[in-house]
């Protein structure tokens, strides 16, 4: 129940809950750790004041408080007299208003182009067409060009496309734009100022569709796995019969009741035919019979890369099945600067929702991932949702409801080069090119950091006085001796970062990890990650065949909300495997004001790092899914306090296990066993 509290009586209540501290024995398991210091680790019962005045009845009890921020994405109003833990428990999660009211950026004055008047109608035989033309003839139109578009639905057929073009706003009006093919809705190149705003993005076929399980039997030794289709998806179409056995996934889900969706199952099978791998396939063929509506699936049980050993699935098990994989974008933008979203819904895509490759500053509010509506469709993307390379400046997002992708929510990231050759005694490093995905640039003015590859340890930093370019490989003159820097080594361009804030955002009912970080100066606060089953958040640093950049710092992950997740928050840096790492690798990370429930696995994982600050958090447990919560390793001048375990079962939980650490602070940090 929610009750309006007066000023003072909160302030007075304040000051009773924060003096409320016990003191018992510590919980805390040390190995080879020096200059450690503990105080005030606690095992208690529910800390309950005894203070009978009026203001009492201003409280909501501890039970409501927990019940409320583990049943909703959401934050609230409710508010507990005890110390939970909690700095600031009205503002954990996500807030309702803003995620679905909150409006950031406006159409401002311009020259209007109404699109009907371009032959870009609801009716139109060629609006894809039409509208491109449209755009190449604004290129070199000066000012703001303000394209809108009727309410109702608009069908494409193929990718809009523009290079060059400035100012221009797409504006809809409950619009939708439904495309016939799985390729790209709209890709823009070499651009600036590029609005999208109210409009909703779909495909008449779905490249992602569901079924049910009817029956499982064998042919030629193989499992085959008969999918009961419905009405919505007609797999007769062309579209689904021209497949030609290429890249696809299959995935088996359970329904979730707190977020109303399918959330894929790690106890399930999980095959798949990725473009990277062509030669190892998970699923050998699929064959559809019109007539009873089935999808017959063979399954190569013996997959490389399955994630289980097979069996067969229950039969009324829901099962997504995509027709893609990374092949198309949804949204693509290369070398853009400032890309502005807003009131966006995409409801599938035939891989990555959002790719941007260089450029400078992405903004993204209300802008939605998620499946449509009344739809069976269980997955949306069919690889990453958002996923940045090289973007320079801001990437702020706000607002968003990003879910059911088959790979990473967020990927925030650029690339390393490497060390190809030293002169010391001209002040000369070359370096060269890692991959041929996205060229990472360099100018006269950066700042490199330059790491070893073999353990991620760092080993100087440099600013570029001069440069030569040679293809996409460069001589850099750096401002002082490179005395210890070797050939091999990795380099990255300090200069050239994203600072992502990720904003009041729910990330939910999806395979791999929520946000892979790979930035600095970022903030991951007031969101929620939800039934995310490979790690909710990872802030990493690793040597492996993806070389992707750059070392991590001074992140902040405040006030969200992690809701049976696998892992939830892992911070990590190593070479080819977590024994190579050196202890200061990832700095000025802090973590607080969050909330951990029923999370599978460590709930904080510390590798590599030094001046992290894990502080003022909420941990709870109504079910044994973890041993340990805070696992820190390798690690110098960490500070844990302030953080409060509520572990209601039976087992025993370690609030800190911590190996070859130095300076590691562990303050006021309590274990209790009931509410």
């Amino acid at each position: 129940m929610k009750k309006n509290i007066g000023f003072l009586l909160a302030l007075i209540s304040l000051v009773s809950c924060n003096n409320q501290i016990s003191t018992s024995t510590s919980q805390t398991t040390t190995d080879s750790t020096t200059s450690q210091t503990t105080t005030g680790s606690t095992t208690s019962q529910t800390t309950t004041s005894e203070d009978s005045s009026s203001s009492e009845e201003n409280y909501d009890t501890l039970q409501e408080v927990m019940d409320n921020l583990n049943s909703s994405a959401f934050s609230s109003d409710y508010i507990c007299k005890e110390n939970i833990g909690l700095s600031d428990m009205k503002n954990v999660g996500v807030n309702k208003q803003r995620f679905e009211n909150e409006k950031l950026y406006n159409v401002p004055e311009g020259t209007i182009y109404l699109a009907e008047d371009y032959n870009i109608t609801p009716n139109g035989s060629n609006n894809s067409g039409n509208l491109s033309i449209l755009l190449s003839n604004l290129v070199n139109v000066k000012g703001n060009k303000i394209i809108k578009f009727k309410q109702g639905i608009y069908k494409f057929s193929a990718t809009v496309d523009v290079n060059g073009i400035e100012d221009v706003y797409l504006v809809g009006d409950n619009t939708e734009f439904l495309y016939s093919g799985w390729g790209t809705y709209f890709e823009a190149k070499v651009s600036k100022n590029v609005n999208i705003m109210n409009i909703s993005f779909d495909m008449e076929y779905s490249p992602t569709i569901a079924g049910t399980v009817k029956s499982v039997i064998r042919k030629d030794n193989n499992p085959v796995v008969i999918l009961d289709i419905p009405d919505e998806f007609d797999l007769s179409q062309s579209i689904y019969q021209n497949w030609g056995k290429k890249t696809c996934s299959y995935m088996e889900c359970y329904y979730d009741d707190i977020t109303g969706g399918y959330v894929p199952n790690r106890n399930g099978n999980l095959f798949y035919n990725s473009p990277s791998s062509s030669s190892l396939r998970g699923v050998y063929d699929i064959e559809y019979t019109a007539s009873s509506r089935e999808l017959a699936i063979t399954l190569n049980e013996n997959f490389e890369y399955r994630t289980k050993t097979y069996e067969d699935p229950k039969i009324g098990t829901k099962v997504s099945f995509a027709y893609t994989m990374y092949e198309n974008h949804g949204f693509h933008f290369v070398n853009c600067e400032n890309v502005y979203f807003e009131n966006v819904n995409v409801y599938v895509t035939g891989g990555m929702g959002f790719r941007v490759e260089g450029g400078k500053n992405v903004y993204l509010n209300r802008t939605n991932f998620a499946t449509k509506k009344g739809s069976n469709r269980i997955m949306t993307c069919t690889a990453d949702i958002i996923h940045t390379i090289a973007l320079e400046g801001d990437l702020n997002i706000t607002n968003c409801l990003l879910e059911g992708s088959h790979d990473d929510a967020l990927n925030i990231k650029s690339f390393y080069t490497k060390v190809t050759n030293v002169n010391a005694s001209s002040k000369e490093i070359d370096i060269a090119q890692t991959q041929n995905e996205v060229a990472i640039p360099y100018v006269v003015g950066d700042t490199i950091d330059i790491y070893n590859p073999e353990n991620m340890e760092f080993i100087d930093t440099f600013k570029i006085v001069d440069i030569a370019k040679i293809g996409t490989s460069y001589t850099l003159t750096v401002d002082k001796r490179p005395s210890k820097v070797k050939v091999g080594q990795t380099v990255g361009n300090a200069s050239k970062i994203t600072k992502m804030t990720l904003d009041n955002c729910i990330i939910r009912n999806k395979r791999n990890r929520g946000i892979l970080l790979q930035s600095r100066k970022s903030k991951i606060i007031n969101c929620t990650f939800q039934n995310v089953v490979m790690g909710a958040i990872q802030v990493l640093a690793v040597n492996d065949i993806f070389k992707e950049a750059i070392v991590p710092q001074d992140i902040e992950i405040a006030n969200n909300k992690f809701l049976n997740n696998y892992n939830d928050l892992s911070v990590f840096a190593y070479g080819d495997n977590p024994s190579k790492c050196v202890s200061g690798t990832i700095k000025n990370v802090d973590i607080h004001n969050n909330y951990f429930f029923n999370g599978h696995g460590d709930t904080i994982w510390i590798l590599a790092n030094t001046n992290t600050k894990i502080y003022d958090n909420l941990i709870h447990y109504s079910k044994a899914l973890t041993s340990v919560i805070m696992d820190i390793s390798t690690s110098s001048d960490v500070n844990v306090y302030n953080n409060v375990l509520y572990n209601l079962t039976t087992s025993n939980m370690q609030m800190i296990v911590s190996t070859s650490c130095t300076n590691l602070t562990n303050e006021n940090n309590e274990e209790r066993s009931s509410l």
